[in-house]
């Protein structure tokens, strides 16, 4: 090869990964509605800042009385992102405060105030993904990750620092872009060598329909690269299989997910346009 050729291939090489680290515009979900069958919802709506990165996500629970009107249960749970260039926070926080201009009467649940106070660190590495997880409340832990060359999820170390030192090693196992499996290994301590205990889930997709479901559409591309497709089913060994079924938009994106068996239930999507 001369030497002008070998130039020209090292700048197309270049170009090339140059494009693949430029994140690619998805639909960004503006909020969900999950909603059961015993009729308790769960609304969620998202902000995101100019690069598509999820800042905040604000979550309420609440019911439909008598009167066909809204009674939320307890505070609102707001979610906060700050970005620096290694490393992400994340803290959560309830704030009986939050604007309420429709009047709705808060409602004293049994629940316990979980969230009175949670905060999370997030260490990058440099494909910008999660490389360590470490949680700043009273139920300590360290999570350890590792991707593939495209950004796939395929270990996760879990250390329980309190109350007691338990691990949890999970394996990710894919095909055709897709997380077909994970496997997760439980042991008592971090100097035990045989698990405890063993958790097997298997996965099935839709291959014709494309997921508008994935971290990339709730800002959150530092969890790593999502499947390709719609989740069609998902089984734990042993217990019975869940299976999905979708409504979309004029633009084939999720408008609804339906969960066929067990938990039942009903989660509706807006995005922003």
């Amino acid at each position: 090869m001369t030497t002008k050729l070998l130039l020209n291939l090292a700048l197309i090489f270049l170009s090339v990964q140059a494009y693949a680290q430029v994140p690619q515009k998805v639909a960004l979900v503006k909020s969900c509605i999950f909603s059961s069958f015993s009729f308790k919802y769960t609304h969620t709506t998202f902000a995101y800042n100019q690069q598509g990165d999820v800042t905040s996500t604000i979550m309420s629970n609440y019911v439909i009385n008598k009167d066909g009107k809204k009674d939320t249960l307890g505070p609102y749970i707001i979610e906060k992102h700050t970005y620096y260039k290694d490393s992400i926070t994340n803290k959560y926080h309830h704030d009986p405060r939050y604007p309420n201009p429709r009047g709705i009467v808060f409602i004293e649940t049994p629940e316990p105030h979980i969230f009175r106070g949670m905060k999370h660190t997030f260490f990058l590495n440099p494909q910008k993904l999660i490389q360590k997880i470490r949680s700043w409340i009273s139920y300590r832990y360290l999570k350890q990750r590792r991707y593939d060359k495209v950004g796939h999820l395929v270990y996760e170390e879990t250390i329980n620092l309190s109350p007691s030192q338990s691990v949890s090693k999970t394996f990710y196992k894919y095909h055709q872009g897709n997380l077909v499996q994970s496997t997760t290994f439980y042991y008592d301590n971090t100097q035990q060598n045989i698990p405890k205990d063993t958790l097997i889930v298997n996965n099935e997709y839709y291959l014709d329909k494309l997921n508008t479901l994935g971290n990339a559409n709730y800002g959150k591309r530092f969890y790593g690269k999502s499947s390709k497709n719609l989740l069609k089913s998902s089984q734990v060994k042993g217990d019975a299989k869940i299976t999905y079924l979708y409504t979309f938009d004029k633009k084939g994106r999720v408008i609804e997910m339906i969960e066929k068996d067990k938990p039942q239930g009903i989660t509706s999507y807006t995005y922003y346009d």
